[in-house]
């Protein structure tokens, strides 16, 4: 090592210990800020992600619906194993939309670590389980028919862009077709909705936390 090199290394200071002291203390400072505002933005991550999946469905729905001279799918408002009310159909929704848009995952909410993943026998191949997967509801009411001709049009006087169409399915105990009741968290603050028209927006209701990520999940 020459003489200049050794000059150089002379003239380095090294960091005190309260220079150090201070320096763990701003990161664990800014930890401290940072950490509450993380649960907020995964909660805004799986928000937007869910409310971009309801859009896919809105646009298939749209598809259908000009197919279909304005009339929307016969559906059941949620796939086994959750117990459903008697309807015209046990097809899902879809399966009412498969033609339009094809891909499960689509219809996942990011927030989801029960439903979307609840599984049940195949009554096709036993000893094989299917998934419901479906995170979302669809409202029945409107099982094959216009708007127009719906009871939200003439008895509840709505339009197409304030009636709910498909909504989260969460935040309740529910019961599968076996009688067990399963407790579904909030898939996230505020529940993301799909109007008849199309559209995508958040129904405001109480303050929820956001879900914790804990637990298993399936997938």
């Amino acid at each position: 090592m020459t003489l200049a090199n050794m000059d150089g290394l002379r003239g380095r200071r090294a960091f005190t210990l309260i220079e150090l002291l201070v320096t763990i203390s701003i990161i664990a400072l800014l930890i401290a800020i940072l950490l509450p505002a993380l649960p907020k933005v995964r909660d805004a991550g799986r928000r937007a992600g869910c409310a971009a999946n309801l859009r896919g469905v809105g646009q298939a729905m749209t598809m259908y619906i000009n197919t279909y001279k304005d009339h929307f799918p016969i559906a059941n408002y949620m796939p086994p194993p959750w117990l459903s009310r008697p309807e015209v159909t046990e097809q899902p929704l879809y399966k009412a939309l498969e033609p339009f848009f094809d891909g499960l995952d689509g219809y996942r909410c990011p927030g989801d670590k029960v439903v979307w993943y609840k599984e049940y026998d195949n009554p096709e191949a036993p000893g094989t389980k299917l998934r419901c997967s479906m995170s979302y509801t669809y409202i029945t009411a409107l099982n094959g028919r216009r708007f127009e001709d719906s009871f939200f049009a003439k008895r509840l006087k709505l339009t197409p862009s304030d009636c709910p169409l498909v909504y989260d399915f969460d935040g309740y105990p529910l019961e599968t077709q076996d009688g067990e009741v399963v407790m579904v968290n909030w898939f996230h603050t505020v529940r993301n909705t799909l109007f008849a028209d199309g559209h995508v927006d958040k129904i405001e209701g109480p303050a929820k936390k956001p879900p914790e990520q804990g637990g298993q999940n399936p997938g």
